[in-house]
């Protein structure tokens, strides 16, 4: 059986190995931790509190931000998260963030211009900064 902690820390290398890798699915996932899928479920439910789908999005949504914020194109960040297209990274931004990537990209300028630092204090954008550390 394993240890949540070890599993939590199997989970997250194996994630962050395979994150911009666009076929990666949950089934790679719980194949490469060598245990039975419903074992795989039930542990993975009880370390995360959440489905491994969710994580794997958010890991890459958390990457995707990094990556905007360090000025890469869309259509690169969009690749390099996972992502097959851009059409579909922008959706999943958008239901992760409420906000269009290429939108966020603009916010991140004007503050940019403003205060001569990524984020300024009265950011809109502070929120989601919180999310990418």
């Amino acid at each position: 059986m394993y240890n949540k902690m070890d599993f939590r820390v199997k989970i997250e290398k194996k994630i962050e190995g395979r994150i911009a890798d666009k076929s990666f699915t949950v089934k790679d996932l719980y194949e490469s931790m060598g245990i039975y899928r419903s074992s795989f479920w039930e542990i993975f439910s009880h370390s995360f509190g959440t489905s491994p789908g969710k994580l794997i999005e958010g890991r890459r949504m958390v990457r995707a931000l990094k990556l905007i914020v360090i000025e890469h194109r869309l259509s690169d960040v969009a690749r390099k998260s996972g992502f097959s297209n851009l059409r579909s990274f922008s959706r999943a931004f958008n239901r992760q963030f409420k906000i269009n990537p290429g939108n966020f990209k603009k916010m991140l300028k004007r503050c940019a211009r403003k205060r001569r630092s990524r984020f300024c204090d009265s950011c809109p954008l502070l929120d989601i900064k919180t999310r990418i550390k």
